[in-house]
């Protein structure tokens, strides 16, 4: 082999180590920094637009960066995530069984 594996070493987290995994793995921390950065931007830039960016779309703009931190931060809030726990899938679960 071509020492792939030994360059590559994998996490016990993982049940095996390919390309793809790597690939998927880094997606989701360019990901996370980007988002993040997103929301560092808006809370220590205020509400200032994005260059260029003027009157009503700027407001959109930070209405947009402002809801998709809310939601990147409250789908990694374990904490609250795991002291929920089932609960907020009732309803929609309801629905669904009322269907069949």
């Amino acid at each position: 082999m071509g020492g792939w594996k030994k360059a590559n070493p994998f996490s016990a987290e993982y049940p095996s180590w390919n390309t793809l995994l790597v690939l998927y793995v880094l997606n989701q921390v360019r990901v996370r920094a980007l988002v993040e950065s997103l929301g560092a931007d808006f809370t220590t830039a205020g509400a200032s637009p994005a260059a260029g960016v003027g009157g009503e779309a700027a407001a959109a703009v930070n209405t947009s960066r402002k809801e998709l931190t809310g939601f990147w931060q409250s789908i990694n809030d374990e904490a609250a995530i795991e002291l929920r726990g089932v609960a907020p899938l009732a309803a929609p679960i309801r629905v669904c069984i009322k269907g069949f």
